[in-house]
């Protein structure tokens, strides 16, 4: 895909994040499984759900666009899925993998959060205002998914581990 002018980055980007979306389709039911505090695993299914509605609204938007969506395949969300994959299914049942599984979620939101400001910038700026509307509410989902995991982390999950460590 050439990126000589900001509807091609545009369009990469949108590309790009459909695969992410897709990817995390594939990953969520994994962690949904993995989790063992059920208000964790809840998130998690919550958030699958979400993300099949992001990627609708994706599709949405290339339509808007008249754009088709390509193969683009985001490395970087493959490399944090594996390296999050890696850190939760090595740890320990319990508080631990709970942690870990927080972690490897919000390093993946943390991409589709300057992903989608990203894709929200260029469309305003290109005068693209109802895609970068249905955009932006996405970019609010991955904020509030973001907020919630690090409440969840902060409060409960993260004290627990400490916790089950020095038990």
């Amino acid at each position: 895909m050439h990126t000589e002018d900001l509807n091609n980055i545009l369009h990469a980007l949108m590309c790009q994040a459909y695969d992410i979306e897709k990817q995390m389709i594939d990953t969520l039911p994994a962690m949904e499984k993995y989790a063992t505090d059920p208000t964790l695993a809840n998130i998690f299914a919550k958030h699958l759900a979400e993300t099949k509605v992001q990627l609708t609204r994706l599709e949405q938007a290339h339509k808007m666009l008249d754009m088709d969506i390509k193969s683009m395949s985001e490395k970087a969300a493959t490399m944090l899925i594996e390296e999050g994959e890696t850190l939760f299914k090595g740890a320990k049942e319990g508080p631990v993998r709970d942690a870990a599984l927080i972690i490897a979620a919000q390093r993946v939101e943390h991409l589709e959060i300057a992903n989608y400001g990203s894709m929200v910038a260029l469309a305003r700026t290109l005068g693209h205002n109802q895609v970068a509307d249905l955009l932006e509410i996405t970019l609010k989902e991955e904020h509030s998914a973001d907020d919630t995991l690090n409440v969840l982390a902060n409060n409960q999950i993260n004290i627990e581990a400490v916790r089950a460590k020095a038990a």
